[in-house]
């Protein structure tokens, strides 16, 4: 999708200027991947996770103005299956970067935009109804029955993640989130 990479594109540009992320801390945030993300089966750099709250936040701001400014297009069950499970899988990514994260002044800013942007987007799903669709076939594929929720294929995303690598950093802060979906 073009927002995905564009957003990629965006972010790379604005951390050319300030890395966001505090280099004493994290170093370039690609070196270790110590970190849950919920779009992914191995465990991801920090930046990466970076990366994706931002990338993915644009792309539920894109499904989300397509459901709103179109009643009837062919895409607005994708649409809204899409965004139903980005509503879900941006606030565990977030809580994971906001517990593990150590930030410049900027990307401390940053962070707390996208984290405004991520509970509009939540807030939106809830209104739209949108939290116990089943997901659309991208996310199907994982779950072992092959019906649910969002919220069920992301607790078992996380199940065999965590079986897998057992704990990581920002675990804790995961399975509180995954406790209040």
């Amino acid at each position: 999708m073009v927002v995905h990479e564009m957003s990629h594109n965006l972010l790379f540009s604005m951390q050319d200027m300030d890395p966001l992320l505090d280099p004493t801390s994290h170093g370039e945030g690609w070196q270790s991947e110590h970190y849950y993300s919920p779009w992914r089966d191995d465990p991801r750099p920090l930046n990466g996770i970076l990366h994706a709250v931002f990338v993915f936040s644009r792309v539920a701001k894109f499904w989300l103005a397509l459901i709103d400014k179109v009643e009837s297009h062919p895409l607005q069950d994708l649409a809204k299956r899409r965004l139903a499970a980005l509503s879900i899988q941006l606030p565990l990514a977030w809580h994971s970067l906001n517990a593990q994260g150590v930030f410049t002044n900027t990307g401390a800013r940053f962070h707390a935009a996208i984290g405004s942007a991520i509970r509009g987007i939540v807030e939106s799903c809830t209104s739209l109804g949108l939290e116990r669709l089943q997901p659309s076939y991208t996310e199907v594929a994982s779950l072992k029955d092959g019906t649910g929720s969002a919220r069920k294929r992301q607790r078992e995303h996380y199940a065999r993640y965590c079986q897998r690598y057992g704990s990581t950093r920002g675990h804790s802060e995961v399975e509180a989130a995954l406790v209040n979906l």
